[in-house]
This record gives structure tokens, sequence and C-alpha cells, in this order.
């Protein structure tokens, strides 16, 4: 950054680490201080604060102490575990879509393209849970039909989605 600008010398602070060798101690005294010192200069993304917790997870640093470490809660740092996971969730919370919690729920729809378009429409209202619970209600009947569906396909009669494909008239066993 300092080279984009044109300078030739950068003002910086050199301390010195009291974690030691250890690389999670070290972990676990840099991130919280890089994420506190870059909010107090200018306010970081979601995207950003959940790269740097998700930093800190991947050293092995407990939920509990990287929540106490940043005076978050414990439920804060499990979203961002859970969101780090998702590409669609960090690509929107990257673009300012979603809050870290929305975020969360949003990984749960990974393999539903449409169901994530969905969610992103209404987040940051207060539609977002409603339409959470929609999605879901939708997948459960989904899955409910399809596995009443199977049952009779085994018992040899034609799903009226077969007929369709086949662009026949379907034929039904007589009893």
């Amino acid at each position: 950054a300092a080279r984009e600008a044109g300078l030739a010398s950068v003002p910086v602070y050199v301390r010195h680490s009291v974690a030691g060798d250890d690389e999670k101690a070290q972990v676990l005294e840099r991130v919280p201080e890089q994420i506190v010192e870059n909010d107090k200069r200018l306010a970081i993304t979601e995207a950003q604060r959940a790269r740097g917790i998700q930093q800190m997870l991947d050293a092995g640093v407990s939920v509990t102490k990287v929540a106490k470490s940043l005076s978050i809660g414990r439920d804060t740092v499990k979203s961002v575990a859970t969101a780090a996971g998702s590409q669609a969730a960090m690509e929107a919370l990257d673009s300012g879509q979603l809050s870290l919690a929305e975020a969360a729920v949003l990984s749960e729809f990974d393999d539903d393209p449409e169901a994530i378009e969905r969610l992103i429409e209404v987040a940051g209202t207060n539609r977002f849970d409603h339409r959470v619970a929609e999605i879901r209600q939708e997948r459960e009947s989904q899955k409910a039909y399809q596995e009443v569906s199977a049952g009779y396909v085994e018992k040899g009669y034609a799903h009226a989605g077969q007929c369709k494909q086949r662009r026949e008239p379907c034929q039904f066993p007589r009893p």
C-alpha cells in the first residue's frame, strides 16, 4: 500500500511478542490486536472480521478463547466457523449483503443456488428468518413427497413426473 501511495517510508511499531515460540499463542496475541486496531482506524467489514476469527480457529484457538479475546459472544464465533466453510456465505459477506449470523444460516443452503438468491433478497430485514423457515419447510415437503412417491413407484405405479418426462400416457397397474 505504501508503494502504491508513493511513500518512501512508513512509520511502524515493532513490538516484542510475549507469546514466545508457541504459534497458537502468537496468533491469539496478534490477530485480536489487529482486528481491534483496524476496527478503530477504519471500521472493518464483517468478512474481514470473519477471516480474522477463522484464522484464530484454524490455529487451534478454542471458540471460548477467541470470543474472550475479542469480547464477542461464543455464538458469533460459532457463526463465523460455519460461514467460513461456505463460499457463497463468504462472497455475500464480502459484498456486505449479510450479517455474520445470516451468513452462517446461508451456508446450510450451499447446494441450492435458488435458495441462496431468495435469502440474499431479504437479508438484513425482519423477513430473513421467515424466508429461512419457508425454504426449510419446502425442503421437508419435497423430501416427504419423494419418499411417498418412491413407495408407489416400487409397487409399479407410474409417477406423474415420469409420464411427463417420457411424453406418453401413464399406465397404471390394475389392483
